[in-house]
């Protein structure tokens, strides 16, 4: 085969590739051109993405409503506000409010686990 971009001679990495993939490496251009200012090179075709198995859960619904997404707001406010003045005197607003993003963003992507009241005052 000759480079369709230079008419020179080309590297065929098609038997490598093979031997290659069955190691679990990722596979060279099955063409590659010997010009190394050429450039020209031929990737093996994508495989198609496969389907979802069958069975595979649905897609879920929005996680949050505006109701509860502003009472997780509110209160990562209030956490914020409770451990920045208490830790940090003389807290500066703009300090608070990146505390409660801060707090808000985990909460809203991780969720929250409720803390279990322990038994006989532990």
């Amino acid at each position: 085969m000759q480079c369709p971009k230079c008419s020179g001679p080309v590297y065929d990495n098609r038997e490598k590739n093979v031997q290659r993939v069955a190691e679990g490496k990722k596979p060279m251009p099955e063409f590659k051109c010997r010009d190394e200012s050429c450039g020209w090179v031929q990737w093996p075709p994508k495989e198609p993405k496969t389907a979802k198995p069958q069975g595979s859960a649905p897609p879920r619904g929005a996680k949050w409503t505006w109701q509860s997404l502003s009472s997780c707001y509110v209160k990562s406010l209030a956490l914020a506000v409770k451990h920045c003045t208490a830790k940090v005197p003389g807290a500066t607003p703009e300090a608070i409010i990146a505390a409660a993003a801060t707090i808000f963003i985990a909460a809203s992507r991780d969720g929250v686990q409720e803390e279990v009241e322990r038994e006989n005052g532990e």
